[in-house]
C-alpha cells in the first residue's frame, strides 16, 4: 500500500521511489528506514496535495502518528515496559495504515 501511494505521487512531488519501500524487509535496517519511509512519505503528500491546491487539516500528512508509531515499535525492547509499547505501536501502525490510506484514496479519485 505505501509503494502505490508513492507511485500515485507525480515524479516531481516523490521524496522516495516506490520501489524504495521494500527496503523495511531488511532485519536490523528496518528499525531506522520506517522513520525515513514517514518522514518522506508526509513530505510527499504535502508537497502533491499542495500542488493539486487541496488543503487538507494536517501540516504534514500522517507525519504525527508514523512517528509516534515508530517510537513505540524502538521502544519495544525496553524490558517491562517493551511489550506494552509494542502493543500500542501496533495499534498506532494500523491508525497509520488507514490513514496514509485515505490520502491514497484521495489521490486515486483525483486522477
Amino acid at each position: 500500500m505505501m509503494q502505490k501511494t508513492f507511485a500515485l505521487i507525480s515524479q516531481q512531488n516523490r521524496k522516495m521511489e516506490p520501489s524504495h519501500v521494500w527496503l523495511m524487509f531488511i532485519p536490523i535496517f528496518n528499525i531506522g528506514w520506517r522513520f525515513v519511509i514517514v518522514n518522506r512519505m508526509a513530505d510527499s503528500l504535502k508537497a502533491e496535495l499542495a500542488s493539486r491546491n487541496i488543503v487538507v487539516s494536517e501540516e504534514n500528512p500522517g507525519k504525527s502518528i508514523g512517528i509516534a508509531y515508530c517510537i513505540l515499535m524502538c521502544c519495544g525492547i525496553i524490558p517491562f515496559i517493551g511489550p506494552l509499547a509494542s502493543l500500542v505501536g501496533l495499534a498506532l501502525w494500523i491508525a497509520y495504515w488507514v490513514k496514509i490510506s485515505q490520502y491514497k484514496a484521495m489521490l486515486v479519485n483525483l486522477k
